[in-house]
């Protein structure tokens, strides 16, 4: 689904494999996965490359897939802040 553009960024991931999955996988609480989803800046590239394995990504991969999901939060986060300031 990655290599043929249907998923473009990290959190379409989880239209997959559900989230509370995933983040018992990763030994982590759902709460605290849910805050790095919404803070993709914080993950760490272990958590990032261990993520890439439970979907048959390398590592180039899953980090582009992070990269796209942080423009986007990005570019919202900007957008947010520009109509609040109106």
């Amino acid at each position: 689904m990655v290599e043929n553009g249907d998923i473009v960024a990290f959190n379409q991931l989880f239209t997959i494999i559900p989230k509370s999955i995933v983040a018992a996988d990763l030994g982590t609480q759902n709460v605290r996965f849910t805050m790095l989803m919404n803070h993709i800046e914080r993950f760490t590239l272990q958590e990032l490359f261990l993520l890439g394995s439970f979907f048959e990504l390398n590592e180039e991969e899953i980090v582009r897939l992070a990269l796209n999901q942080y423009k986007e939060q990005k570019k919202a986060k900007s957008g947010n802040n520009n109509n609040t300031k109106s």
